[in-house]
């Protein structure tokens, strides 16, 4: 059978066109993307420790708050000095991919539709908005759903055997009408939501949790600060209390006195010790799962309080990110068929230790649960 020729490097050129365009969009579709870095000041730290190498796990060090009073004035410093507490845990990575666009070239001829374009804008939407809600489960340590179709299966587990960890007795607490609960029978009825006064209650919790894994705050905005994530229903639960339009006047005052650069100018609501984001993804947990809970309430929504180190990404393709992500463009039926695919390694879970007694703890996200209708 003859060959034709094909111009050297042609496929390549095409390859290397899609990878570009496809991984540039990615990360730039994450609502978590202003959040995530390469250090462990991040809410999410993103880990490229095998970019390069080989291997399918990635080991990484968490990093616990210093304790100690220091000294003042000619006190002797040395022989006072600290000990630096760590721990170490790991991220398992695999593959994950997606394809779409198969069309014929007749298809192609009779309509407008550009299928390269388009289809890796659709298959960049598809892997932030996977990697989105992945990291949103992992944080919650539910599954659950959210106010979109969702990418997950009912028994969905985990990505590349990193499993799903509920919260620590520590990280969770219930929204009442009378306060926060370590006792979930205490959320029983429709007055149990979200509000503003509840977010100042955790700050205390938030600090000393545990001794020096006290959450640390992420510098984010003009100055370091807690990550406050809720549900589009919490967010209008908490504004319905905001108490003489304080979110409106704190805001107003930041404006008025020329701040153009802080995090409130990019969706998020500036207030005291945390920066209050909306964000569908927010987990909503079916109440079957609570005793004793209100009939008239269908759901319960998991709010996240964010801070330093909560959760990790770790990425296996060269360059780390999603900036080199593999994208192949497939001909079938000798040319007449083509289609599109996209693929990423990657692993991601939420960060936790272990503590003197040996109970595994979460380091960085705090969970508040509150009825909110589904």
């Amino acid at each position: 059978m003859a060959t034709t020729a094909v111009a050297t490097g042609a496929a390549q050129t095409v390859k290397k066109y899609l990878e570009k365009l496809l991984a540039s969009e990615v990360e730039k579709k994450m609502t978590l993307k202003q959040f995530m870095g390469n250090n462990a000041e991040y809410a999410i730290q993103k880990l490229d420790a095998l970019a390069k190498g080989k291997g399918d796990a990635v080991n990484y060090q968490i990093r616990f708050k210093l304790q100690g009073n220091g000294v003042v004035g000619d006190e002797t410093l040395e022989g006072n000095e600290e000990v630096i507490n760590v721990s170490n845990d790991s991220v398992v990575i695999t593959q994950l991919r997606n394809a779409a666009g198969k069309h014929s070239r007749m298809t192609a001829k009779r309509t407008y539709v550009d299928y390269t374009t388009d289809t890796i804008d659709l298959l960049s939407t598809w892997f932030g908005e996977w990697c989105d809600e992945a990291l949103f489960i992992y944080l919650a340590g539910v599954r659950g759903t959210n106010d979109l179709a969702g990418k997950f299966v009912a028994g969905w587990a985990g990505h590349a055997g990193n499993a799903l960890a509920t919260p620590d007795a520590n990280h969770l607490r219930y929204c009442t009408d009378s306060g926060l609960s370590s006792t979930i029978g205490d959320m029983n009825d429709t007055l149990d939501v979200l509000h503003l006064d509840l977010a100042n209650v955790t700050i205390k919790e938030l600090q000393n949790t545990s001794g020096n894994a006290g959450m640390r705050k992420v510098r984010f905005g003009s100055r370091p600060k807690f990550l406050f994530i809720v549900s589009p229903r919490q967010r209008v639960h908490m504004m319905q209390t905001n108490a003489s339009n304080l979110f409106e006047k704190i805001n107003i005052g930041k404006i008025q006195g020329g701040n153009t650069t802080d995090y409130i100018f990019d969706d998020g609501i500036d207030y005291t010790d945390f920066a209050i984001y909306e964000n569908v993804n927010i987990r909503r947990i079916a109440t079957t799962d609570y005793t004793g809970i209100d009939s008239g309430m269908t759901a319960v929504h998991r709010a996240l309080i964010l801070g330093a180190q909560a959760g990790v990404v770790a990425y296996g393709d060269s360059n780390g990110g999603f900036d080199n992500i593999q994208v192949d463009s497939e001909t079938f039926d000798y040319g007449n068929m083509r289609a599109y695919a996209g693929a990423a390694i990657l692993g991601m879970k939420k960060v936790r230790f272990n503590d003197p007694a040996g109970t595994a703890r979460d380091l960085g996200v705090f969970c508040l649960d509150s009825q909110a209708e589904s």
